[in-house]
This record gives C-alpha cells, structure tokens and sequence, in this order.
C-alpha cells in the first residue's frame, strides 16, 4: 500500500544515509494548501463552490484538522536545514480546527454560507503530502 511504501522509503533512505554518513531528515507534511495546489479537495472545491454561488454540502464539519500553508511548510524546511535538525519530523501548524471552523473562515471571505449535516459525506478527497 502507500503509507507502507512511504516508511519502506523512508527506512532505505535513513539506513542508506546512515551508512555513508550522510545527515538525514525527512519532514513530513499533513495537509498543505495554497498556490501552486489545486485538485479535488476540500480547500479547492469549497472556494470554487462558494464562488459559484453552489451549495456545498458537508457531514457534520466536527472532524478536527490541521492544515499548513505551503509557504509555511517552505519555511519550515528552511528552518529544518538552518538548525540541522536530523529524524523524521512532522511539519505541521500549532492548531487544530473543525472542518466546520475551516469552511466558515473561507465562507466569510468569500461571503457565502455552506450547507452543513445533509446527511451524506462530503464528495471531496482531503490530500494529505507526506514528505
């Protein structure tokens, strides 16, 4: 599978790295939005929906969350690799929201309110990158 895939990557890299006495790290990222990322994801749709004046219709919103910025998460390889922090290392923002608190804050700058609790999943794919 995929997640199996990324630790056997992992673990080949660390053991290889180790070997020849390389410095290792591998940051791994969650759930990053902004410019360039596009797709069929909640950020994506949700813009595109509410700026089509759509309805977008979610479960209940209460799954917590973490998103990171991808200017963030440059940043924070730059500051990985400034204080040559070595292992894996997850790269992630210091908050936790709902779905709901996401999707409200983009709803309000873009000044249109989503359906909520219809009673079906939402039809979007939350991207997780790990790096």
């Amino acid at each position: 599978t995929y997640g199996k895939a990324k630790v056997e990557l992992r673990d080949k890299l660390e053991d290889f790295c180790r070997k020849q006495a390389i410095d290792f790290v591998w940051p791994r990222a969650f759930s990053i939005y902004g410019p360039p990322l596009t797709g069929n994801w909640l950020i994506p749709n949700l813009i595109k929906a509410l700026l089509n004046n759509e309805d977008f219709n979610l479960n209940s919103g209460n799954q917590v969350w973490n998103f990171l910025h991808a200017f963030d998460f440059a940043n924070a390889i730059l500051f990985l690799i400034d204080k040559n922090i070595k292992g894996s290392i997850n790269v992630t923002n210091n908050e936790n929201f709902t779905i709901r608190e996401y999707v409200n804050e983009v709803s309000k700058l873009i000044q249109h309110i989503p359906n909520f609790g219809k009673g079906r999943q939402a039809s979007f794919q939350v991207v997780r990158i790990a790096m």
